[in-house]
């Protein structure tokens, strides 16, 4: 009884050791939104604070890609060939 009692104890000791971790990261979330699109989706950041990304127009079905490097968009459209 005394052996379960301590690995639970022990167990709630290191799941609470790492929330507290956790807790003291600190983070910043920045909006991105492509000027003039309906919706703006961030896929991936690099290294170098660049975002990837898809976005669609008002009205539109069709999604277009995005980079942005921070302070600029540069929209690209993909075509199957």
């Amino acid at each position: 009884m005394h052996r379960s009692l301590l690995s639970v104890v022990l167990s709630l000791t290191v799941l609470l050791g790492t929330l507290v971790a956790a807790q003291d990261a600190s983070y910043t979330f920045t909006p991105i939104d492509v000027p003039g699109a309906s919706a703006t989706l961030a896929y991936g950041v690099n290294n170098k604070g660049q975002i990837v990304g898809y976005y669609s127009l008002p009205g539109q079905y069709a999604w277009h890609g995005f980079l942005y490097t921070p302070g600029v968009f540069t929209p690209f459209n993909l075509i199957r060939v």
